[in-house]
C-alpha cells in the first residue's frame, strides 16, 4: 500500500506543477487525489492494527512520509499521457484494495470457524 501512496503523491505533484506552469483553471483531481492519500494512510493504520491484532510479525506499518515520492522522467510526455499514468495508478490500486478485501474477509471467516471449534 505505500507504494500506492508513494505513486498517487507523484502524480499529485506533478498536476500540481503542471497546474502552476501552465496557468490551468483549477483542477480538482490533485485535491482528490490528496483525499485518496488520507484515506489509503487510514487504512494502512487500519491494516497495521488488525494485522497487530491478530498477532502477526510479518507486516510492519511504515508512515506514509518515511519514504520519497517516485520521480520518473516526465519531459515529453503530453497531458493525456499524464492523465494515463493516474489512471493506471488509481486502476491498480482499485484491484489491490478489492484483493485485500477479500483476503482480510478470508481470514475473519477461517477465524470464526476456528473459534467456533
Amino acid at each position: 500500500m505505500q507504494v500506492y501512496w508513494n505513486m498517487l503523491e507523484w502524480k499529485r505533484t506533478q498536476l500540481e506543477r503542471e497546474q502552476v506552469i501552465g496557468g490551468a483553471a483549477h483542477n480538482i483531481l490533485p485535491h482528490s487525489m490528496k483525499h485518496i492519500q488520507l484515506d489509503l494512510r487510514d487504512l494502512m493504520s487500519q491494516v497495521s492494527n488488525q494485522m497487530s491484532f491478530m498477532q502477526s510479525s510479518w507486516l510492519k506499518h511504515t508512515s506514509p512520509t518515511a519514504r520519497a515520492p517516485l520521480n520518473p522522467d516526465t519531459g515529453s510526455k503530453t497531458v493525456w499521457d499524464s492523465r494515463v499514468e493516474g489512471y493506471i495508478i488509481l486502476r491498480d490500486l482499485e484491484l489491490y484494495l478489492t484483493k485485500l478485501a477479500r483476503d482480510f474477509l478470508l481470514l475473519a471467516s477461517k477465524a470464526q470457524v476456528t473459534q467456533q471449534h
